[in-house]
């Protein structure tokens, strides 16, 4: 880690700034101090009212925050507040990095046993570091496959197959990454893949909209600015982005600006507000923040040890600017940039941190790690998988503020893009499949944009399977940097009939919803679909499940019940798939070994925490480079078949074998009754590669416990 120090608590000015200067210059100003705690209720003393109204606060909430919170700081210059957030930084303090690799953040203390090997499952996902495809039917490896993106052309098993479901997402995609190329080619479309590096400083995430955060990767020159004035010097420069010693931005370094920004943008997909990396030159004065991301603190503001700093309530006033982002404090690592880049952006908006009280109400914890899955992402959000917006719902918070209220007194939501019942339900364009007319499909893409909206779905369909896709914002993937979960929406889907009947609700515990699920409908009808965002147990509610989404869907013709081609698993004479998958051009086979695998168990149900594979090619050698999909399925203690539905949703993931020549999968079933979890190897991509050599694989294999 470049210029790890400690953390300054007092005075900026205990560093002082060194300058080359002729001898009849006057001596450069010491670096004017910020004041915490007891030094900032002193250094403001009267004006205590003031100070407060201009962070849009009470003068009794800003004398129990000043006591509390040690990151919140009183700039004298401007006589305003600012979070010097060191608690963001204190993960990364003392831990090594390779260069050109990320960091991986210290456990926070008090951690049951139970909760650390979770983490611990996480980040060594995270650290694994393997490539992600960032084309069609991408997947990842690492992370926690039950919050997999599930490429949806492999999502339902090797025999039960439904191809046209992956085209359904795909058409319903085309047509909102057709509006959104119209506008920036470097926007990405509601579940889709990222944008390509050729577009890393053009990324718009809601084009045209009056405001805008610009995460500024390329290094900022302060002037004039508030910074300034509290530095006491007319000029700094924040270096630009880097995670090794070349200034030239590898393409690395553009996959993790990418990375970055979609997973700021889906922060703030709710809002009318364009999340980009572009700077038109345009003024941000009332309509927008600058994020400077680069360096270190101790560089670039003379001192401290942050990981993130910015002015209270904020927003729109450009001599504020900007809000900062240390990537050298925070380890250069991916998600924790990302997690700060929203947190800072939350200061502009006058949030404060989430926390934790003891049960007397004194501060225990300053930033709040999270519980199971899910952390707030104005506490430190480095250790779970989901990082949500809050109104301290938790156990013991700190901050009962409502964020996303707070947000919407600066920027309006996003209009509903769906009605939310059946009479204003939106009726996607539905077509019979071109090899299988007894099937048809259809898709959509939508955004959950408020806690309590539902988006409708009409569709007429026959008696039979009806098959539901889901996509969310893919996880992020790139070399040396790990993976992580960047959808901030937990879907609950629900299939209704026309009287209003629920026939199904999908709703996977413990996970996002992700991938393919089955349906049977029993007639012909007019069939309804309701998205909505929910809550988790380890969630307390569905406040912050918000954000973007795609739905496809396979079902049964009208007039087509009852005809060979309404299974969705039919094939026609001679066996041969009407809509075989694509595949590789012939080449040598690949043989796929589990390795090893190790399982962790709670309560009743039990998950397969990691799994390691090592890829052979025909000789028997390891081979790097090569991409396996598999497929984790739920085995029932009496010997049945594999089921995938349930408590154990159907996972298809893809890990990628690196220059160890190894892939690690993690799976987590918090809630599987069974005592079996069967991985199956699916197929092999690499170089010339076109099949799975059955009998030289692991090709199933059952994990039990």
């Amino acid at each position: 880690m470049r210029s790890a120090g400690l953390r300054a608590r007092a005075l900026w000015a205990l560093a002082l700034l060194v300058v080359v200067a002729p001898a009849h210059a006057q001596p450069a100003e010491r670096p004017r101090p910020l004041a915490f705690k007891r030094d900032a209720r002193r250094a403001i003393g009267a004006n205590i009212g003031a100070v407060a109204a201009r962070a849009h606060m009470s003068a009794a909430r800003l004398e129990r925050l000043l006591a509390s919170d040690a990151d919140l700081a009183y700039a004298p210059a401007s006589q305003s507040l600012v979070y010097a957030c060191g608690g963001l930084a204190a993960p990364f303090e003392g831990v090594p990095r390779e260069e050109g690799a990320e960091a991986r953040p210290k456990l926070p203390p008090g951690l049951t046993p139970e909760d650390e090997a979770l983490i611990n499952a996480a980040l060594d996902a995270g650290a694994a570091g393997h490539n992600h495809d960032h084309g069609h039917g991408h997947g990842h490896a690492g992370g926690l496959a039950s919050l997999d993106t599930a490429p949806l052309d492999a999502a339902l098993g090797a025999a039960a197959a439904a191809p046209d479901l992956d085209a359904a997402l795909l058409n319903a995609t085309a047509a909102a990454a057709a509006a959104a190329a119209a506008a920036a080619a470097g926007s990405a479309a509601n579940g889709g893949p990222d944008p390509g590096i050729d577009n890393v400083f053009k990324l718009h995430s809601r084009p045209g909209a009056a405001k805008r955060i610009i995460l500024d990767f390329n290094g900022y020159v302060n002037q004039g600015s508030q910074w300034n004035a509290e530095r006491g010097v007319a000029t700094f420069t924040t270096p630009a982005y880097s995670v090794d010693s070349d200034p030239a931005f590898s393409d690395q370094e553009k996959l993790n600006m990418i990375a970055i920004w979609r997973s700021v943008a889906e922060d703030y997909s709710t809002w009318e507000i364009d999340v980009t990396t572009e700077d038109d030159g345009k003024s941000l004065e009332g309509n927008g923040v600058r994020v400077a991301i680069g360096g270190s603190s101790e560089k670039v503001l003379g001192g401290g040890s942050y990981g993130g700093i910015a002015y209270v309530y904020s927003f729109g006033w450009t001599k504020y600017d900007p809000a900062y982002v240390f990537v050298d404090n925070l380890g250069a690592n991916t998600k924790a940039i990302a997690e700060a880049a929203s947190h800072e952006v939350g200061h502009r908006f006058g949030l404060h941190h989430d926390g934790v009280n003891f049960p007397n109400g004194t501060l225990a914890k300053g930033y709040h790690f999270g519980e199971g899955l899910w952390a707030p992402i104005m506490g430190t959000a480095y250790y779970r998988p989901i990082s949500l917006w809050s109104k301290g719902e938790y156990p013991d918070a700190s901050e009962t503020e409502d964020d996303m209220a707070m947000i919407d007194a600066l920027v309006p939501r996003r209009a509903d893009d769906h009605g939310g019942n059946a009479a204003s339900a939106t009726r996607p364009a539905a077509a019979p499949l071109a090899a299988n007319a007894a099937r048809s499909a259809a898709g959509a893409v939508g955004t959950i944009e408020r806690s309590n909206d539902q988006d409708w779905f009409a569709f007429d369909a026959d008696a039979g399977v009806l098959v539901v896709g889901v996509d969310l914002v893919p996880d992020s993937a790139t070399p040396n940097q790990g993976t992580f979960v960047r959808a901030d929406l937990d879907l609950k889907v629900r299939v209704l009939t026309s009287a209003g009947g629920v026939l199904a609700e999908i709703d996977p515990r413990g996970a996002l919803l992700r991938g393919a699920q089955r349906v049977t409908l029993p007639a012909r009808d007019t069939y309804y679909l309701a998205a909505s965002g929910t809550g988790d147990d380890n969630y307390a509610s569905g406040y912050g499940s918000i954000g973007q989404y795609r739905i496809g869907l396979e079902f049964v013709t009208p007039g087509s019940a009852g005809q060979p081609g309404a299974d969705p698993d039919w094939t026609p004479p001679g066996g041969s798939d009407p809509n075989p998958p694509p595949t590789n051009p012939t080449g040598p086979t690949y043989a796929v070994k589990v390795l090893s695998y190790k399982i962790q168990r709670r309560g009743a149900g039990g998950r397969v925490s990691k799994a390691k594979l090592q890829v052979l090619d025909s000789n028997g050698a390891p081979a790097p480079g090569v991409s396996v999909t598999l497929t984790w399925s739920h085995v029932p203690d009496d010997g049945g078949a594999p089921s995938f539905s349930g408590v154990l949703q159907t996972l298809t993931s893809s890990a990628r074998t690196s220059g160890s020549k190894r892939g690690t999968l993690t799976v987590r079933s918090p809630t599987a009754s069974s005592s079996r979890i069967r991985l199956t190897i699916q197929a092999v991509s690499g170089v010339g590669a076109s099949a799975l050599d059955q009998g030289r694989s692991d090709a199933v294999r059952d994990f039990s416990w």
